[in-house]
């Protein structure tokens, strides 16, 4: 048998959804509901041994309630109204609630077939003009070929002119005027040779360096982690638990959804933590800490003008159910699990 759930009040009143074992409700359950008094996971459907459904709560803060008193577990039968928030649900059976009847079918109207004109005599047909003959394909251009001049046999036999050894064809006019007006360049050969260059205007070039000796990784890991020992010897920290368990829900920001329960203490809150790491940005190193005391779980901060708790500025303050710890645009909800 199927079985579904209908929203009675709140913002999913007149909606149904299908149940079925391994549904989580909540405000990020598989059904989402959108009450600031539902937890993240409320409630679970689950199977038991004789097949039979059951809502159970899940352990949430404000619980789950049929007719104002809180229950453990909801049995799944027709007509029950449970609550999660001011969210109201019913359970009832498949095919309970009325469904959309199915539009008529309607015969389809066939087409007006269209109206043959009638047939025309063949003495009324026109003759159609004769068909123009084709014009014949153009004739392709040929390049006329080039004829080469004929060279003479004897005239290319002639012996190419050659300089007597030492004599030099006479130089151009107008280089000749050009060495004329600069009677003060002296010859080639008669130019003097260039003062020795002293000792000190040498240029000194330096030695390349000798390469480095090649060193294996392990060797330098080596040299590295006895260089740096007291960097890495164990520094224990003196750690209590935390009775009960803080759980950190983010509501809004960058983390939305992300759901943190410390156990132990003290612990760091903050863009440099490993484990506990905070994306604001803007947000200092370490945003807020968290330890056991004798008045309880305590919350402290170095930056109260940036870490807000319940929208004031305090150095350390116990926390309680419901606090709400602002780090500019995030938003983070304490709760308490025993």
């Amino acid at each position: 048998m199927s079985w579904s759930l209908k929203g009675v009040a709140g913002a999913l009143k007149n909606k149904i959804f299908p149940l079925k074992p391994g549904l989580t409700l909540g405000r990020q359950g598989d059904l989402v509901v959108p009450d600031t008094k539902a937890s993240s996971i409320h409630a679970r459907v689950i199977q038991d041994a004789s097949g039979h459904l059951l809502i159970t709560d899940n352990n949430s803060k404000n619980g789950t309630r049929i007719k104002g008193e809180r229950v453990a577990e909801v049995p799944v039968k027709a007509g029950t109204v449970f609550y999660i928030g001011d969210q109201g649900f019913e359970i009832i059976q498949q095919g309970e609630d009325e469904t959309p009847a199915p539009a008529p079918k309607t015969k389809a109207k066939s087409r007006p077939r269209e109206k043959v004109p009638d047939l025309v005599e063949l003495d009324e047909l026109t003759p159609a003009p004769p068909a123009r003959a084709a014009a014949p394909p153009p004739t392709p251009a040929v390049k006329a070929k080039r004829e080469l001049p004929k060279l003479d046999p004897e005239e290319t036999k002639a012996p190419i002119p050659v300089p007597e050894e030492g004599t030099l064809p006479p130089l151009p006019l107008e280089v000749e005027a050009l060495v004329e007006k600069s009677p003060n360049i002296p010859p080639q050969d008669d130019l003097p040779e260039p003062p020795p260059a002293r000792e000190d205007e040498l240029e000194v070039v330096p030695e390349a360096p000798a390469p480095k000796p090649k060193r294996y990784w392990h060797e330098i890991l080596a040299e590295f982690m006895a260089t740096n020992q007291e960097d890495f010897q164990e520094k224990k920290k003196p750690v209590s638990a935390l009775n009960p368990a803080v759980v950190l829900e983010f509501v809004r920001g960058l983390q939305v959804s992300t759901h943190w329960v410390l156990g132990y203490g003290p612990r760091k809150i903050g863009p440099n933590s490993l484990d506990l790491p905070i994306f604001e940005p803007g947000a200092p190193a370490v945003c807020f800490e968290i330890f056991p005391s004798a008045d309880g779980i305590v919350f402290k901060t170095n930056h109260p003008e940036l870490v807000l708790l319940n929208g004031q500025a305090v150095d350390s303050n116990t926390l309680r159910v419901g606090d709400v710890i602002r780090i500019n645009e995030t938003l983070i909800e304490v709760d308490f699990e025993e």
